[in-house]
């Protein structure tokens, strides 16, 4: 038996010897047609506006930190504990597997997913029509609008005490009628 010949690494060194540029410079290359861009007022809008529509909020809700996926947060109620998020997501995500998240989130255990979509239902605003839904468990409900708009779907939830939420109903409920686009 004959021992392996290092032809593949002596080859592969060999080539990158020839490859290198002995001074040790930097060359740089730049193609004419990456300098140019050009955008119009649709991309505009969506590469820089991020939230493309405008809404009234109540006096009494504090800005909170956003998590990782809200691009928009508040803490509101009687114990400033209840929170309400504005976040996007893919329209590609569906209205049904966002819902069907929600009631596990607050331990609701439907006999089938599909039994949960029940709890929503059309909201009409200027324009469009979002997706109200109202899951509540056995100590939290789940507020929320959702919203199909330009290929994404956006979602308003507002998360607390099923005491607390109770007074917020109507407040967070004209909050998400007041969305414009624009």
């Amino acid at each position: 038996m004959t021992p392996r010949q290092p032809h593949i690494p002596a080859a592969l060194l060999f080539t990158v010897l020839i490859g290198c540029n002995s001074a040790d410079q930097v060359v740089r290359y730049t193609a004419e047609s990456e300098q140019q861009q050009f955008l119009t007022s649709e991309l505009i809008r969506d590469r820089f506006q991020s939230v493309p529509f405008s809404w009234n909020v109540p006096g009494e809700w504090k800005s909170a930190q956003n998590d990782e996926f809200s691009k928009f947060a508040w803490l509101a109620g009687p114990s400033g504990r209840t929170r309400i998020t504005v976040s996007d997501l893919p329209a590609t995500a569906g209205i049904a597997p966002q819902v069907t998240r929600w009631g596990g989130q607050i331990g609701l255990q439907p006999e089938s997913p599909a039994a949960l979509m029940n709890s929503v239902e059309p909201l009409p605003l200027t324009g469009m029509t979002g997706q109200w839904v109202e899951l509540k468990g056995p100590n939290e409900t789940i507020l929320g609008m959702l919203l199909t708009y330009r290929e994404k779907l956006w979602v308003v939830k507002l998360r607390g005490s099923n005491e607390e939420v109770g007074s917020l109903r109507e407040q967070f409920r004209s909050f998400c009628q007041s969305w414009s686009s624009g």
